[in-house]
């Protein structure tokens, strides 16, 4: 026999802001490493060690999109997850409501 699940919609509904929060906290984060990154645009000179850093597979400038891109796409997915749960939580809320209603006039 399967086992009883319940939802509790305001649990689903907290989650969802939770999540949006932390979306936000990201798109925070990202802006600011954007910002002061680019105070510092190119002071690694161009000496073997500035062209180390910044140059290469793993260099500064490959790796700084990528990070952007980590970053864009982790705030992307949190905020998705937010509007699946939301909707979620709407779905069943309309669902007991339909059931509610059913039972009432009956």
């Amino acid at each position: 026999m399967a086992e009883l699940v319940k939802v509790e919609i305001a649990g689903l509904r907290s989650t969802a802001i939770d999540l949006d929060s932390g979306a936000s906290s990201l798109d925070a984060i990202r802006t600011a490493l954007d910002a002061a990154a680019s105070g510092y645009e190119g002071c690694w000179g161009h000496d073997e060690y500035g062209d180390q850093f910044e140059g290469g597979d793993n260099g500064y400038k490959v790796r700084r999109p990528a990070l952007e891109n980590v970053l864009t796409s982790m705030s992307a997915r949190l905020r998705q997850y937010s509007g699946g749960l939301s909707d979620g939580a709407n779905t069943l809320e309309r669902a007991e409501q339909n059931n509610t209603d059913g039972f009432r006039s009956s």
